[in-house]
């Protein structure tokens, strides 16, 4: 009788929690582009790394979005990533646009990007974005590649709150998994209780020289404090 009594405890709270989350955060969540093209030899299929970055993603940051814009493998293109940009600000309240992707200083490499097709530049391509309606509404950028931190001054500078991104060489096997971990959506019943930026990327830090590859040099540009959910 007590332990049919616990569980019928239990199971009320975990329902409470559900709604409340529900009702907490209907209607104010975020939508993201995932930009992923990690391949130097280009192939118009996903390979197991993109799979799995997909997969990651879905798990850590599946609740935490509304909707996905996904530019994978062949679709990772400077001309889809600019019109999605375009389309996916107008769309939503909130973009958060991931890149996970090969690059150097001031630049991105996408689909078939070892070839020069389709670099992503910083000043041919990205600022002048910044003249587009809504492009305010870019929120958090997430840039995992080589060199990315030369991109965040150019992300903030076409409206985005934060961005972050490595000053060295990058490696997303650890980092990406364990940031995506530690920043998504979390409450307790009716309090919000996700980390901010900075400790996401600290956290992911320390898992990385945990693992033994040691990624120290992950910066963050602008809101340090901003949250998942925050507006």
């Amino acid at each position: 009788m007590k332990k049919n009594i616990i569980s019928a405890i239990l199971c009320f709270i975990f329902l409470f929690t559900c709604v409340l989350e529900k009702n907490t955060y209907a209607g104010s969540k975020p939508n993201a582009l995932m930009f992923i093209e990690l391949e130097k030899t280009d192939s118009s299929r996903s390979s197991l790394n993109e799979l799995a970055i997909i997969w990651i993603t879905n798990i850590n940051l599946g609740r935490s979005y509304k909707k996905f814009y996904w530019l994978v493998s062949e679709n990772a293109t400077c001309d889809n990533l600019k019109t999605t940009m375009i389309s996916g600000v107008k769309e939503s309240s909130a973009l958060d646009l991931y890149f996970l992707c090969h690059g150097q200083v001031d630049t991105l490499k996408g689909h078939q990007g070892y070839a020069s097709d389709n670099w992503i530049f910083a000043d041919s391509d990205i600022l002048p974005l910044g003249d587009y309606e809504n492009m305010d509404r870019l929120r958090f950028v997430y840039i995992g590649s080589c060199m990315g931190y030369t991109l965040t001054d150019d992300f903030l500078a076409i409206g985005a709150d934060s961005a972050i991104g490595n000053l060295d060489g990058n490696s997303n096997a650890v980092f990406f998994p364990a940031f995506s971990l530690f920043f998504q959506k979390r409450n307790f019943f009716n309090l919000d209780i996700s980390k901010p930026l900075y400790k996401a990327v600290s956290r992911a830090k320390l898992s990385t020289i945990i693992e033994g590859r040691g990624i120290r040099n992950f910066q963050i540009e602008g809101n340090r404090k901003i949250k998942i959910t925050s507006p």
